[in-house]
């Protein structure tokens, strides 16, 4: 996926809903168990989810910030370069191919 073109589709309900659906599937339910773990046992619902349509246990780079933006801990619930936000942007924009 392409960083630098993150649409901020998850400005859209039913897409966020779509994608947090899909947290079990096998390449992101081992991320999706931590996260849950975590949220458990802080009593937090704020720890975001990973986009489900990102890599997974199979991505090759995986990027931790500080601390995820609001549009992650409280709009789509997931760190997603889809949330309509600025870290995915700054991120996409400095992981952009040079051609």
């Amino acid at each position: 996926m392409d960083l630098s073109l993150a649409s901020r589709a998850n400005r859209d309900p039913e897409i966020v809903k779509t994608e947090l659906a899909r947290l079990h599937e096998p390449h992101i339910a081992p991320i999706t168990d931590l996260v849950e773990e975590i949220r458990k046992e802080r009593g937090q619902q704020g720890v975001p989810y990973v986009d489900p349509t990102l890599g997974g246990v199979q991505a090759q780079v995986l990027f931790l910030l500080e601390t995820p933006a609001r549009a992650a801990a409280l709009g789509s619930a997931m760190l997603s370069p889809d949330n309509d936000d600025w870290p995915p942007h700054t991120c996409g924009s400095s992981t952009a191919s040079p051609d």
